[in-house]
């Protein structure tokens, strides 16, 4: 279980650098350390350190562990606040902005788990710990800095692995079908038009939906400031994008330099679209 062990750290220290990367502004490295060693202090609670436990849902006692020192977290995320505008650095901001851009890492990695599995997987029950067991250094290298993340992998997570399809080549081969299935169909329709790219240029408004809700007119004449409405998407569902009222897309809510963003997981079959057109 070694080589899967490696390949899903490897995994985490990609998605960990291309975000951090796309918050910094600047070139963010990141990779499996072989040589380093654990540190004595991080076997235990240690003052200051973060460490981070994310479960999925792909069976019991499914959780990866995520260890940073208050040195790589306080760097990480004061870059990307840094890098944002913000001059005066706050301990809690920082947290924040760290835990944001390891939750998008942590993302991208149940995307390489679901591949992997053939299967939907999705992230639960992140939490912060007083610690736990780390096995694996990735060494991330921001702005001429090089700073240590330690990580864990429990061992049903790395079992179900195990029993799994071979480690996928980037791009993973079921991402990369997608991709060529939604190429097709676009040249379909491309195909089937000669005027169509004439209007490639027009720009249309785009919006996100969160979710939707029927309430009755009495209860919307009882809204007031401070009223919640319940909507039909649970916290974990993927937000769609909607383009002329039509869902051409699914993903993640996500934080770019200050700003709320959407990472695209999935795009909308033509055919869909025309299912979910309003």
């Amino acid at each position: 279980m070694a080589d899967r062990q490696i390949w899903l750290v490897e995994q985490f220290a990609r998605k960990l650098a291309e975000v951090a990367e796309s918050m910094v502004g600047s070139a963010v490295s990141a990779a499996i350390n072989a040589s380093a060693a654990i540190p004595e202090e991080l076997k235990q609670e240690t003052p200051g350190a973060l460490v981070w436990q994310q479960g999925f849902d792909a069976g019991d006692g499914c959780r990866m562990v995520v260890a940073a020192p208050r040195a790589s977290w306080e760097r990480i995320g004061g870059e990307a606040l840094k890098a944002a505008g913000v001059d005066e650095l706050d301990a809690d901001s920082v947290r924040g902005t760290y835990i944001e851009i390891l939750n998008q890492a942590l993302a991208g990695v149940v995307s390489e788990i679901s591949g992997m599995l053939d299967r939907n997987v999705s992230a639960v029950d992140g939490k912060e710990i007083p610690f736990g067991a780390v096995t694996k250094v990735v060494e991330v290298v921001i702005n001429g800095e090089s700073v240590a993340i330690y990580t864990g992998i429990e061992a049903p997570l790395l079992a179900l692995l195990a029993s799994g399809a071979t480690p996928p080549v980037r791009p993973p081969a079921s991402a990369n079908q997608a991709s060529h299935q939604a190429l097709s169909e676009r040249h379909e329709l491309l195909d089937g038009s000669k005027t169509l790219d004439l209007l490639l240029d027009v720009e249309l408004p785009v919006s996100v939906s969160f979710g939707r809700a029927s309430v009755p007119l009495k209860d919307v004449l009882k809204l007031t400031s401070g009223s919640i409405v319940e909507l039909n998407r649970g916290v974990s569902d993927p937000v769609e994008l909607i383009v002329n009222n039509c869902v051409i897309a699914r993903g993640e809510v996500v934080v770019v330099e200050g700003n709320y963003g959407v990472r695209i997981q999935q795009i909308v079959s033509a055919r869909e679209r025309l299912r979910t057109l309003n």
